[in-house]
């Protein structure tokens, strides 16, 4: 009779969008990671661009192609359904958020939380092999309450949240928490309500969007998920605290005991509005005629003299 393996059968799914970003998360999987694992790479890339990664515990690698579309999202999802029966999942893409002055130290912060050095690894996949409840493992002070950060996506968020859990969709978010930067350990069977092939009409072209698309909408979702089907989401530092955990109510008060990463800012709704419509203003206003352009420039210096209007 075979015994066993020690560990659960673990994949590792990375979603490549810049090469030299993945070349310094290949080094850290590689030093980290000390238990047999599958990696699974997506990218809109030639495959050539992105370096093997190099570990002695690599049972296997798959590189997919896929349109950049949906981010890091629709790739995974896809990537998800393609792929062979595992039990515990890390989610990883890499990640740069352009439009952020701190984007590679919120990455770094991740990688370090999700992947710590060792045997921080095994101790995460232990929790989850021993924990039956785990589902979702977020980046330390990255699992946030839903309720102020939906912006643009509330709609899209309240009609796929009311489709996963067959209820409310507004009651469930309202309670809801998410882990902000879409990177987390899972376990496979949290995920199962979230097919690609149903949810692929949700994800328009890339344009360079900044909120308001499928992704944005479904990446709020993923604890979402997890607890419809009975498991519970947690931040990586309350990984202690696991198998005393018996509700999601539970869970969120362990994470609400935590105070959220510096790097947990998102976007208010009016500067997602500015980003959206101020280049366009600034373009349409390089294209008028001067005289016009002269008279904007009284207009507004004088509208920004005015007294204040009383409350």
């Amino acid at each position: 009779m075979t015994q066993a393996p020690p560990h659960p059968s673990v994949v590792i799914f990375v979603h490549v969008f810049y090469p030299d970003v993945w070349s310094e998360m290949a080094r850290v999987i590689a030093a980290h990671v000390a238990t047999p694992f599958r990696l699974v790479i997506t990218t809109p890339l030639d495959p050539s661009e992105i370096v093997p990664l190099a570990s002695p515990f690599l049972i296997s690698q798959v590189t997919r192609t896929s349109e950049n579309r949906g981010r890091d999202i629709l790739p995974f999802l896809l990537a998800l359904e393609a792929e062979e029966p595992f039990e515990i999942g890390l989610k990883l893409h890499t990640k740069r958020s352009p439009h952020r002055a701190d984007g590679h130290l919120w990455r770094q912060s991740i990688l370090a939380s999700l992947l710590p050095p060792p045997p921080g690894v095994d101790e995460i996949i232990s929790a989850l092999r021993d924990t039956p409840k785990l589902g979702l493992l977020a980046p330390e002070g990255l699992l946030l309450p839903l309720r102020d950060r939906l912006n643009d996506n509330r709609r899209q968020a309240e009609r796929l949240a009311a489709e996963i859990c067959g209820g409310h969709g507004r009651a469930v978010l309202k309670q809801g928490w998410f882990a902000a930067g879409s990177m987390f350990w899972f376990r496979r069977g949290a995920l199962q309500d979230l097919s690609a092939s149903r949810l692929i009409g949700e994800f328009p072209p890339e344009r360079g969007q900044l909120d308001s698309t499928g992704a944005h909408a479904l990446e709020r979702l993923f604890v979402i998920a997890a607890e419809h089907r009975g498991f519970v989401a947690l931040p990586a530092d309350a990984l202690a605290q696991a198998s005393s955990v018996k509700t999601k109510e539970d869970a969120h008060r362990i994470a609400a005991e935590r105070p959220p990463s510096e790097h947990s800012w998102l976007p208010s709704r009016p500067l997602l509005i500015a980003q959206r419509y101020v280049p366009f203003l600034a373009w349409t206003y390089r294209r008028i005629p001067p005289r016009l352009q002269q008279g904007l420039r009284r207009i507004l210096p004088s509208a920004s003299k005015r007294p204040p209007r009383s409350s």
